[in-house]
């Protein structure tokens, strides 16, 4: 993976905090067959099974955008802020949107359709609190929430990949397939596959992606912050043995 420093203490970011995550890419993989790519994004490296969390030293805006859909169902992204925030949650909803065909369609993926902001909210630092729905006609509902997402087959699922970057059309996403991707950045961006096709696996019948929009960041790999946590652990007995002495 490509590490990425922890800047300062205070600096608000966006890490992967799940040991069951590991790096795949969607796009025109085999699973999904070259008749059958994302329609939003194209080829992408980044996560499955992945849960992200919010590292930062207060409740931090994230901007939410919405960047494509390939989908018959009405999906929808919702995004909860911290207690008291204004306003309290922002959602994206697929319902009335034009389908994304002859992709990539996005213009952060050399498309032509630049992101549409749809709202901003307050989050609170730790596990971010977002889930996707998916409504099949009059049939029932089914979700993924954050905390909830499992990798394929096990449906609905998201893909998520990061990076770092200031104004949103500057950002630079992974499309190198080489099995090293980000896991901690101040862009992050979401793709639901929502079932209603079967196991097309290539997670574009909703695409977001979720901003930081007042601070830059980076943070260390889960297994860096692992290492970290038990140096300085052991740097704390350490000093505590020579208080005692």
């Amino acid at each position: 993976m490509k590490k990425l420093l922890l800047a300062t203490a205070a600096a608000a970011g966006i890490g992967l905090a799940s040991p069951a995550a590991h790096a795949m890419y969607i796009g025109a993989t085999p699973g999904a067959g070259p008749g059958n790519p994302n329609n939003v994004i194209g080829a992408v490296e980044g996560w499955f099974g992945a849960t992200w969390y919010l590292i930062a030293g207060a409740d931090t805006t994230i901007d939410v955008y919405y960047l494509g859909k390939e989908a018959g169902e009405t999906n929808t992204f919702t995004l909860t802020g911290a207690p008291g925030s204004i306003p309290p949650s922002v959602t994206v909803s697929t319902a009335g949107r034009v389908n994304s065909v002859g992709g990539p369609t996005s213009s952060l993926f050399g498309g032509s359709v630049d992101p549409l902001l749809i709202g901003s909210t307050d989050v609170a630092p730790g596990l971010i609190d977002f889930i996707f729905t998916s409504t099949f006609g009059p049939g029932p509902t089914t979700s993924v929430t954050n905390a909830g997402n499992q990798e394929p087959p096990n449906i609905p699922n998201f893909f998520s990949t990061v990076t770092t970057c200031d104004a949103l059309d500057t950002c630079v996403f992974d499309k190198d397939i080489n099995g090293s991707t980000a896991s901690g950045g101040n862009t992050l961006l979401l793709a639901l596959d929502d079932g209603g096709a079967g196991i097309d696996d290539n997670h574009d019948d909703l695409v977001v992606v979720i901003k930081i929009s007042n601070g830059s960041f980076g943070v260390p790999e889960p297994a860096t912050l692992g290492l970290l946590g038990a140096g300085l652990l052991g740097l704390g007995f350490a000093a505590r043995r020579r208080r005692q002495a």
